[in-house]
């Protein structure tokens, strides 16, 4: 269809509705000559993605809530560490601290 209109008709380019799927879009052709004698060369098609930023917000959302994950992953480490370290020290420094469990 798209070559019908370009040669035979003369046209500088064709625009219309395509679909794959359910993913509706619009496609442009447009066609690709040689520079020096002006001789045609090949059409390129320009396919104009609608849902293109939906998809892109999804994957902005999906590394935002990564580096979010990331980062309390980290920190509740960090903090888990700390007092481990501190409970270490206080009864490496003063066994006498320690209770035994009588629940045994």
């Amino acid at each position: 269809m798209a070559y019908s209109k370009m040669v035979k008709e003369k046209q500088a380019e064709f625009i219309h509705r395509e679909t794959i799927g359910d993913l509706g879009f619009m496609s442009a052709y447009v066609p690709f000559v040689n520079a020096l004698d002006n001789k045609l060369l090949a059409f390129i098609n320009l396919p104009y993605l609608q849902k293109q930023n939906i998809l892109r917000n999804d994957v902005t959302t999906w590394l935002w809530q990564s580096l979010i994950y990331m980062f309390c992953l980290f920190t509740s480490g960090s903090y888990g560490r700390y007092h481990f370290r501190s409970d270490h020290k206080t009864v490496a420094n003063d066994p006498a601290k320690v209770q035994p469990n009588q629940n045994w």
